[in-house]
């Protein structure tokens, strides 16, 4: 902007408005400085043009800065994008030969528009079971039982010995009910009683659906365990739940 020169002021002089208007303008600095243009919590500045400021508010959560028009703008985050929407580090074990629950994560919003997956880390002792493992619920319906009986769950399978095993449920959008979902164990460490490591990779394919997933927005994540024998623990140590291209 053009600044002018100030005329000289004396002792006890009032700077009227029109003092300020005349030596700044009306939209002279002290108009453009933040502490005039933000009002909210979360506002951020930008300039328009040469010299000019203006005001953008926070965006919603999840939002994305990006550029629309040569501006900066809020924007949904893209499709592809991985993102932590659920998790649970507490370790819940069970001696239970009949399927229950061992950890739930609620308050999810999970649009049957997105793809998701639930990653689970177990482990169970080297007492005598040859096989346990995990199911999964979502919402009220049961889509997969962790019954070892019935064998409809990724499993633990040594005889006697110490496993641990990291299961990964991977659901497709769920906008038609034509499809189902699929699920896969990534990998199973089994610890011998020497103490020697035996590393074996192992994709399931016993497991069977037992329900659909919802066609709706998905509110809570059940994981349900059982084992053979009642006196060894199945525990599940840690979960998360991401959307996006996974």
């Amino acid at each position: 902007m053009a600044w002018t020169n100030p005329a000289d002021k004396t002792t006890g002089e009032v700077v009227t408005a029109a003092a300020w208007n005349a030596l700044l303008g009306t939209t002279g600095s002290l108009a453009q400085t933040s502490a005039a243009k933000v009002t909210t919590a979360g506002d951020i500045t930008y300039a328009t043009a040469a010299n000019t400021l203006a005001r953008l508010g926070i965006g919603s959560s999840a939002q994305v800065l990006t550029v629309s028009g040569g501006l900066p703008a809020w924007a949904a985050g893209a499709t592809s994008d991985v993102v932590l929407v659920g998790s649970s580090s507490v370790a819940t074990a069970t001696t239970s030969l009949t399927p229950v629950t061992l950890v739930t994560i609620s308050g999810l919003s999970i649009l049957v528009t997105q793809p998701f997956r639930v990653d689970i880390n177990g482990r169970k002792q080297a007492l005598s079971a040859n096989s346990a493992g995990f199911g999964i619920t979502l919402n009220s319906t049961v889509v997969l039982v962790g019954d070892t009986a019935l064998n409809l769950c990724p499993q633990f399978t040594g005889t006697n010995q110490a496993e641990q095993l990291r299961a990964t449920f991977s659901f497709a959008p769920r906008s038609s009910a034509d499809y189902l979902f699929g699920f896969s164990v990534l990998s199973v460490t089994r610890v011998t009683s020497t103490g020697a490591l035996a590393k074996n990779t192992n994709y399931d394919t016993a497991g069977t659906p037992t329900g659909t997933p919802p066609n709706a927005t998905i509110t809570s994540v059940l994981i349900t365990g059982s084992n053979n024998t009642g006196s060894v623990a199945l525990e599940v140590f840690s979960i998360r739940i991401l959307t996006g291209i996974i």
